[in-house]
């Protein structure tokens, strides 16, 4: 399908009965398509990490942080990762993405793109369908006209759900793809729906979300926003023995500075102890992305909880948390009544209160407490 087929093809959807030849023409209809057209494809880009517009790209870490300039097409950056998959720090500046070495002499870029040579005649169907739908309800108000009144509200509205629909098919048409072709990408999928589900039923909410990665209803996608927040939050409760990695490291002493300086992993949620080898406490300083230990020997155990485990191992308790912290912050996307909202927002709270006042910060022994004899130095 053609961008111009694309764009009829929406035009007709919202009961049009002009069609463009060309993107050159200089009709109304023409030069609507033309400004949404753009937006439409983006937006059902952004959705999903289909494998029809992925692109990778290998990048040389020569430096501890390189910066990748982020190509034209790319609509987003799906991953960054060293060549065994492991995920790198990543941060984004403007047109440029800067990445830390961590160890890795090369990063592989996966990112989604509209610059694929031959790009619409590349479209799977669905794919180009949900275009289609997503065009039609940009180009319902310009076209269409007022729709403030009841009726034109209502079949706008309409026009999203059914744009949100035929997205939704394509994803599903995209996963069972890759499940014949070899699983899933994100064996985790399946316990995060269930538990932005449990946080749902803990609001009163009837609503169910399908698919944590898929969905597009609004909860889903507020969901998959609060999701980093929320989990990091609940990992920094407790030392999880599910999620905890012990790593032994090699110090480099630093005679003037009077510290070790160690650079937290890229999954750390949060440093539970930094050990000698006979398991006694190490004094030590957090700053910013490094641990500054002061300790001489030559090799230290450092237990850290990481963000980067199966979700599937985690215990009831860490489950039944993750919920509650999720449905506190999912509260005003699923419950519309303000007081409502209040009421169920404090009530949430308390329940997390126990747990919550437990929390302890990272100590100088593993912590964030600034050091004035570091900062010194710094």
């Amino acid at each position: 399908m053609t961008k111009i087929d694309i764009c009829n093809r929406a035009l007709a959807v919202i009961g049009h009965d002009r069609t463009i030849e060309s993107e050159s023409e200089t009709t109304a209809e023409a030069n609507l398509c033309n400004r949404f057209y753009p937006a439409a494809r983006n937006n059902v880009l952004a959705a999903y990490d289909w494998e029809f517009a992925a692109v990778e790209q290998e990048v040389d870490l020569s430096d501890e942080e390189s910066e990748w300039t982020i190509p034209e097409g790319c609509v987003k950056v799906v991953s960054v990762t060293d060549p065994e998959g492991n995920v790198l720090r990543s941060v984004r500046r403007g047109a440029k993405i800067e990445i830390s070495k961590t160890g890795a002499d090369k990063a592989r870029i996966r990112y989604t793109s509209s610059a694929i040579d031959g790009f619409e005649a590349a479209l799977p169907h669905l794919v180009a369908e949900a275009i289609v739908y997503e065009l039609a309800s940009l180009l319902f108000g310009p076209i269409v006209g007022n729709v403030q009144d009841a009726n034109g509200t209502a079949l706008f509205n309409s026009y999203m759900r059914l744009a949100g629909a035929k997205l939704q098919a394509a994803i599903s048409a995209e996963d069972a793809e890759h499940a014949f072709m070899g699983g899933s990408r994100n064996e985790n999928d399946e316990k995060k729906t269930e538990i932005v589900n449990r946080a749902i039923a803990k609001l009163g909410g009837e609503t169910v979300v399908i698919d944590f990665a898929s969905d597009t209803s609004p909860v889903a996608a507020r969901a998959r926003l609060l999701w980093p927040s929320s989990i990091n939050r609940v990992l920094r409760l407790r030392d999880w023995d599910f999620a905890a990695v012990e790593q032994t490291t090699t110090l480099a002493w630093n005679d003037e500075a009077g510290y070790s300086r160690f650079q937290t992993p890229p999954d750390c949620a949060k440093i539970v102890r930094v050990m000698d080898e006979h398991r006694n406490p190490v004094e030590t300083t957090r700053n910013r992305d490094f641990l500054m230990i002061r300790e001489r020997g030559e090799r230290v155990i450092i237990r850290y909880i990481s963000n980067d485990f199966d979700l599937r191992e985690a215990t009831e308790e860490f489950v039944d948390l993750l919920a509650l912290e999720i449905a506190e912050k999912l509260a005003p996307t699923v419950i519309r009544d303000p007081k409502a909202c209040a009421a169920i927002t404090q009530q949430l709270r308390m329940q997390f209160t126990e747990s919550d006042r437990n929390e302890a910060n990272e100590t100088a022994f593993g912590g964030d407490h600034r050091n004035p004899f570091i900062e010194a130095r710094n």
